[in-house]
């Protein structure tokens, strides 16, 4: 029971890590990419300007690499401006400079900053997830198991048939 229990949660985990990478993969896409740098610099960004900015920045470096950052698996980028200011994947500019910590990523609960909206969205969205997660729970479990119950009961009828669509559409929506 206990290398079942061992397996599911290594499969999950690895499922996760898979999930992961490919929502990273999608949002550093050219278009989401170009989008950043129009936000940050302005919309008369040049190709070449855009291009600079996005290796500055720490966006041309390889995608693996970025991902594996992102999860606090390596040290974040690091590079120094003109004006000897140090910038970086884990470098906030309100700290001081030798208190940036050398990993920041999903492993170490720092789960970034998107540059669109300006603010921490996971950790502001956290708490309306939560209110949303119990409330379909609560309305969700009964009905699975009135709906499973009903669907036993006439098990091979169009009943049967008309239920398991139902629930296979709403779980898939």
């Amino acid at each position: 029971m206990l290398r079942l229990l061992l397996r599911r949660v290594v499969i999950m985990l690895v499922t996760a890590l898979r999930l992961a990478f490919v929502v990273f993969w999608i949002m550093n896409l050219g278009p989401s990419l170009k989008r950043i740098a129009v936000t940050e610099v302005g919309s008369r960004i040049t190709s070449a300007e855009m291009t600079s900015w996005l290796d500055e920045n720490g966006y041309g470096r390889p995608l693996l690499l970025r991902n594996v950052e992102w999860l606090g698996l390596v040290p974040g980028w690091t590079s120094l401006d003109e004006d000897r200011t140090l910038r970086g994947r884990c470098v906030d500019p309100r700290q001081d400079r030798g208190a940036a910590p050398n990993r920041c990523g999903i492993l170490q609960g720092d789960w970034d900053y998107s540059r669109i909206f300006r603010a921490e969205v996971v950790a502001r969205s956290l708490g309306p997830t939560a209110k949303l997660m119990f409330w379909v729970m609560v309305v969700m479990v009964p009905s699975a198991l009135l709906v499973g119950v009903v669907a036993g009961m006439r098990e091979g009828s169009k009943t049967d048939r008309l239920l398991s669509t139902g629930s296979i559409l709403t779980t898939a929506t």
